[in-house]
């Protein structure tokens, strides 16, 4: 197991490191980086999506919760060192793989083919208009 050291400097508080951190002892999963913010202070000192940390400054992480490791990188002011195994913890991608529309298949109801064909709104059909909206459009003479 490789730990690779991660050091990051503010210039004040207001400045905010870049990064969700995930886990803990008290969670299902391993104290790790779930995600870091593009161009952030983080992702420019090498932290990375996955990064397990076992470290926070001095103090091993690895028997933390994950408020008692939130309150430590509070603590450290404006620097902070990490010390990861990189990729101990797979994360998903936020990118969404969607369909663009022409591979999309039009939705049908499987017992009636032309279902969809004879579905009409209300203003098409005055048998399926409500009573108030009835009521309205003879006295806004809508018809």
């Amino acid at each position: 197991m490789m730990t690779t050291t991660i050091k990051l400097r503010r210039n004040n508080t207001a400045i905010p490191w870049g990064f969700r951190l995930n886990g803990g002892v008290d969670l299902p999963l391993p104290l790790h980086i779930q995600k870091v913010t593009p161009n952030g202070l983080a992702h420019r000192a090498g932290l990375q999506p996955g990064d397990g940390v076992i470290q926070i400054g001095q103090l091993s992480s690895v028997e933390m919760t994950h408020e008692e490791a939130k309150m430590t990188i509070i603590r450290s002011g404006n620097e902070l060192e990490f010390a990861v195994v990189r990729n101990a913890v797979p994360v998903s991608s936020p990118i969404i793989d969607v369909p663009s529309p022409d591979q999309l298949s039009p939705v049908q109801n499987d017992r009636d083919p032309d279902f969809w064909k004879r579905q009409t709104t209300p203003l098409q059909d005055p048998n399926l208009q409500s009573r108030s909206f009835k009521l309205l459009q003879q006295s806004f003479c809508l018809k």
